[in-house]
């Protein structure tokens, strides 16, 4: 690892949808290591806005 790899990861609706429907989200921490996982305001109410339609999520 380098000092890059402390930093922050932000995800976008589409990446984490797609992994929350291949029951993947687990994934999502061996790609951040030792980095924060950030999911922007955004991307939170989207997420929130597709429940209805898209239960993975």
């Amino acid at each position: 690892m380098t000092d890059e790899d402390d930093g922050e990861l932000v995800i976008d609706t589409g990446p984490l949808s797609h992994l929350a429907e291949a029951g993947w989200l687990g994934v999502l921490r061996t790609i951040a290591g030792s980095r924060r996982v950030v999911i922007p305001d955004a991307v939170e109410c989207e997420l929130r806005q597709g429940l209805h339609t898209h239960p993975h999520l």
